[in-house]
């Protein structure tokens, strides 16, 4: 079951996060109009906030496998992290 994310967050943040960073940086810098989707299978809401410093436009977090109880307050909570 998709309960959570692979690596502890801490980790994520240290070995993931910034190769994710170079990445869409050196895209934003050849492309300056381009718009980035990140699927992720699992609960994610633990590095909603690092997926929205990314600078994600698109996040699809949810499928019939992953036990939110209401995808409506995560939306929620996602647009409020990008207020």
């Amino acid at each position: 079951m998709q309960t959570g994310l692979k690596l502890a967050p801490r980790l994520w943040r240290r070995f993931i996060k910034p190769r994710w960073r170079e990445v869409l940086e050196a895209v934003r810098t050849r492309f300056p109009a381009c718009r980035f989707f990140l699927h992720s299978c699992g609960d994610v809401r633990a590095i909603l906030p690092d997926i929205v410093e990314l600078g994600f436009h698109i996040l699809h977090p949810v499928q019939p496998e992953t036990p939110w109880e209401n995808v409506l307050a995560f939306a929620a909570e996602a647009r409020a992290r990008l207020r």
